[in-house]
């Protein structure tokens, strides 16, 4: 068990990053169509759509975690999890639109929990660490997903947003 801390900057901290990460994904991946989603790069990779999915996926957890309402229910981001195979048929892959609108709506709930989450909520075990220290990673594991969007996009031949 993980002693007490202080968790005051470390909900301000994840709340930035998510902050910061939602930003990015948005600037990143303005103008992509559903076709542009689904290209994987080579020799292997996965794609923006899956990338999206999993985001979403990964922050429905943290949804749970802060006691709100996840985006996606029980089930729907399978497809999206980690250790799945690089999305290339396009009948398992969720629309475009629909991933770039539950994403936002990602970034407003995930917002709000954060704001209204007590202090005490990030020092509750769960499973081998505290909801903070689960909170903490998955923040880092946005930001490493995010980073790779701004590869696939100019992939896609689209110019940087990021400069």
């Amino acid at each position: 068990m993980s002693p007490h801390v202080d968790t005051t900057n470390l909900v301000k901290t994840v709340k930035r990053l998510i902050e910061i990460s939602g930003y990015v994904f948005e600037v990143t991946t303005k103008g992509f169509s559903h076709e542009e989603s689904l290209k994987c790069p080579k020799p292997s990779g996965n794609n923006v759509n899956w990338i999206a999915g999993h985001l979403i996926d990964s922050r429905n957890s943290m949804l749970r975690m802060l006691g709100a309402e996840p985006v996606w229910p029980d089930g729907t981001g399978e497809r999206y999890k980690r250790g799945t195979d690089p999305l290339t048929n396009a009948s398992e892959a969720e629309s475009w639109e629909k991933l770039a609108g539950d994403f936002k709506e990602s970034q407003k709930r995930l917002m709000a929990a954060l704001d209204s989450t007590e202090l005490d909520v990030f020092n509750q075990q769960i499973g081998d660490a505290t909801i903070g220290e689960a909170m903490s990673f998955l923040s880092f594991h946005e930001t490493y997903h995010v980073g790779q969007l701004g590869l696939l996009r100019r992939l896609n031949g689209k110019e940087g947003v990021i400069k």
